[in-house]
């Protein structure tokens, strides 16, 4: 069992999105949150990631909210080692 996070690479290049996957399969992202569609300093990331039995989201399935991209990478490897694929 094994993960990865990779960058999304649109048309003109990285967009900003990463893609998780476990196994192959694709279980979510880590998307960076702008307060103004004119702004490129990203404000918070939200990681919407589910697993079969655990996922990165609240109770309602609203994507948890972390200050850096480094936070919200450590959220997910902490998830992905709680589910046996570290």
């Amino acid at each position: 069992m094994s993960y990865e996070i990779k960058k999304r690479i649109g048309r003109w290049g990285f967009t900003g999105i990463y893609d998780v996957f476990a196994d192959g399969e694709d279980v979510g992202e880590i998307q960076p949150r702008f307060k103004t569609t004119n702004s490129n300093r990203a404000y918070a990331y939200w990681t919407e990631v589910r697993l079969e039995e655990d996922a990165l989201t609240d109770e309602t399935g609203f994507p948890n909210e972390y200050r850096t991209f480094t936070e919200a990478k450590a959220a997910v490897v902490d998830l992905m080692r709680r589910n046996g694929y570290v």
